[in-house]
């Protein structure tokens, strides 16, 4: 492999905080060209080629979605290389154990159960997954199933666990800590602050899932400290998304997905 072009070390060189920040904003923006769960439940819209354009709407949204992201990464990939790429073999059982654990956990639906006596019921209805299932809607069409279900694997696998550890773990974690010197940190250097901030972002960005969430972002804490790795934190966040989508797809719980 060649040297990256000079336009891309130019751009990650005078932005170094870009890499953090950069793509897991303009994948949250992005966010909005996806249809909602209510918009795909709103009925049969017109066809195109055959298909409706309701069942192909999530799928567009989110491939676009996904490449813009990946473009942005792409542009800042030589930043990505200040923290040496290897993993340990426990992010692989913290990824494993946290699927099991997310998947108990959300099924348990503590939250339908708790927050409405508590006041919070509308907490659950935030956040929501659009629950889109493609085996249904492009069942039809192989080779359009095929190629979705290999972008949303490369967006749950891949995209997801960089964009959001780098910004979490890599960036907030440390930022709370210095904000003048938060870049020259160690990962895994935390106090109580930053010990806990993971645990309320997962709360606060899965709230219809909020004990599972509170307990997977903590155990993967927990691991960051242990091995001060940030790429030991992006493979367990691969590893139980992985499997996650592998469990959605084969037990049809959407609602996951």
């Amino acid at each position: 492999m060649g040297p990256p072009p000079e336009n891309t070390v130019s751009l990650a060189q005078k932005h170094p905080w870009a890499v953090f920040i950069l793509p897991f904003v303009v994948y949250m923006l992005l966010a909005n060209i996806e249809p909602t769960r209510v918009e795909l439940d709103a009925g049969p819209a017109w066809k195109w080629f055959g298909l409706y354009w309701n069942d192909l709407a999530y799928p567009a949204g989110y491939t676009i979605r996904l490449a813009v992201t990946l473009l942005v990464m792409l542009t800042l990939y030589a930043r990505y290389r200040q923290f040496p790429l290897k993993f340990s073999l426990l992010s692989v059982v913290v990824g494993i154990v946290g699927v099991v654990l997310w998947v108990g956990l959300c099924k348990l639906d503590i939250e339908e159960k708790l927050f409405p006596k508590i006041g919070l019921g509308s907490l659950t209805d935030l956040g929501g997954r659009a629950a889109y299932n493609p085996l249904e809607a492009l069942g039809g069409y192989p080779l359009l199933l095929c190629g979705f279900l290999v972008v949303r694997f490369i967006g749950l696998a891949l995209v997801v666990p960089i964009i959001e550890e780098f910004i979490l773990r890599g960036f907030i974690v440390r930022f709370v800590l210095n904000p003048e010197e938060w870049l020259s940190l160690p990962c895994g250097v935390v106090n109580r602050v930053s010990l806990t901030l993971p645990a309320v972002y997962g709360l606060l960005s899965h709230p219809a899932e909020a004990l599972a969430a509170v307990v997977w972002f903590s155990l993967v804490t927990w691991l960051m400290v242990r091995t001060q790795n940030l790429w030991d934190c992006v493979m367990a966040h691969a590893v139980t998304n992985f499997l996650l989508g592998i469990y959605v797809l084969t037990s049809g719980d959407w609602e996951l997905w």
